[in-house]
């Protein structure tokens, strides 16, 4: 990773005093600044995510743990509908919450099925660009597509650094991107409608 980098900031330095007619030392010397301030600014963003990780470990642990007593004690959840829909017959109350757990089933099930469909399309697609870790890079940007707005956002800039860290050329990083995006963009106006919206 670190000769990776070297490289493409060797290249950004060589591109800048071609292009802009500056002096390769003054860009060599402009991008070590950046990469100081970085290393400098990396201890206080360190700092920040090790007082952060406790909160988040809490969590990671607490949201199974509610889930499993939520699903544990469903039948509290019955009874407290019972009890403020007094006025209803039980078995309209029953059948409601029925068709209810269908709609939810049918909504995990068509989006597992989405993420499966588009996880496979995205490695076949990124395999044949020559993108290194295909498979853990085309399942994990299908689940991140999962969070609306940030998912494919956050998912490009994952795919972005790798491509750049693990290829030789331009091209393979700029062709993955694009690539990705209109996978999203067919996925989210034509495949999840019909895998999602037809269950």
């Amino acid at each position: 990773l670190s000769d990776k980098l070297d490289s493409i900031v060797k290249s950004i330095r060589d591109f800048a005093a071609e292009r802009f007619h500056l002096k390769k030392t003054v860009v060599a010397d402009n991008i070590q600044q950046q990469l100081s301030g970085l290393q400098n600014n990396s201890g206080a963003i360190l700092s920040n995510v090790i007082a952060h990780l406790p909160v988040l470990l809490i969590n990671l642990f607490l949201v199974p743990l509610y889930v499993f007593f939520l699903l544990y004690y469903r039948h509290f959840f019955l009874e407290f509908f019972y009890k403020v829909f007094y006025r209803v017959e039980r078995t309209d109350i029953d059948e409601t919450l029925e068709n209810l757990n269908l709609v939810i089933k049918g909504y995990v099930f068509g989006q597992f099925l989405d993420i499966i469909i588009i996880g496979f399309v995205n490695t076949l697609t990124l395999y044949f660009i020559g993108i290194s870790y295909p498979i853990v890079l085309g399942f994990g940007i299908a689940v991140l597509c999962i969070i609306p707005y940030l998912g494919m956002v956050i998912a490009s800039i994952v795919a972005l650094l790798v491509a750049l860290l693990t290829t030789t050329t331009s091209w393979q990083p700029l062709t993955a991107l694009a690539a990705l995006w209109i996978i999203h963009i067919i996925d989210s106006n034509v495949v999840a409608p019909y895998v999602i919206g037809s269950r």
